[in-house]
C-alpha cells in the first residue's frame, strides 16, 4: 500500500499529461498542503480559470482530499468542509481579482470504496463529486474512477409505490410549459451573464 503523503506528493508533482495517463483529470495549477483556518488543511487544490467574461475570470475549484485506506462519508464531510473554508477565506481576495467560482468539484482518491458508506452512490447523481481507487502497478499507480454501485440486495417495489411514481410522471408532464421554460433559460442566462 502507498502511503497518503507519497501519493499526495506523486500527483502535485506529476505534470497533467502524466496525471491524464494515469487515470486522473489534469489539473494545471495545484498547490498541496492548503491551510484554511480552522477548516483544516487540504491536501491538494486546483484553480483554474476557465473563460474570462464580462470582465470576470471565470474559475473552477477543485478540492483532492487522499486517503490510505477507504473512502467514506468522513472523507466527503472532510473535502466539503475544505471546500467551504476555501470560499470562506478567498471569496474577497478572489472578488478582487475578478474571480468568480463557477464550479467546486470534490475529488476523493484512496485504495477503495467503503461499501457501507451512502456516499458510493454520490457520482453517479452529481458531476461535481467523484472518486478514484488506487491500483499499484509494475509501471506505477493507477487511477480507477469508482462508481455505478447497488445494493446488492435491492428488494421489490410494491405495485402502490410504481403507481405513485406513474402519477407523479403524468403530473410532471402535464405541467411542463415550452414557454416557462424558455423564460427559466433566459434568467439562467440574464444571470451568468451579470455574474
Amino acid at each position: 500500500m502507498i502511503l497518503e503523503k507519497d501519493l499526495e506528493d506523486m500527483i502535485y508533482m506529476s505534470n497533467p499529461k502524466k496525471l491524464r495517463e494515469a487515470g486522473l483529470p489534469s489539473w494545471s495549477n495545484l498547490q498541496q498542503q492548503v491551510r484554511l483556518g480552522n477548516y483544516g488543511i487540504a491536501d491538494l487544490i486546483n484553480l483554474e480559470i476557465k473563460e474570462y467574461k464580462n470582465e470576470k475570470y471565470l474559475a473552477e475549484l477543485t478540492i483532492i482530499e487522499l486517503k490510505q485506506g477507504k473512502i467514506g462519508d468522513d472523507a466527503l464531510k472532510q473535502a466539503l468542509r475544505y471546500a467551504k473554508g476555501f470560499s470562506s477565506f478567498y471569496k474577497e481576495y478572489l472578488e478582487e481579482r475578478n474571480i468568480r467560482i463557477i464550479r467546486t468539484e470534490i475529488v476523493l482518491i484512496g485504495s477503495k470504496m467503503d461499501l457501507n458508506s451512502d456516499c458510493l452512490y454520490l457520482p453517479d447523481f452529481t458531476p461535481n463529486v467523484s472518486f478514484y481507487s488506487t491500483e499499484i502497478r509494475l509501471d506505477g499507480v493507477r487511477f480507477m474512477p469508482q462508481r455505478f454501485y447497488s445494493l446488492t440486495d435491492e428488494g421489490q417495489i410494491p405495485d402502490s409505490s410504481k403507481e405513485d411514481v406513474e402519477e407523479l410522471t403524468d403530473i410532471a408532464i402535464e405541467s411542463f410549459s415550452i414557454e416557462s421554460y424558455e423564460k427559466d433559460q433566459k434568467t439562467l442566462k440574464e444571470y451568468l451573464n451579470e455574474g
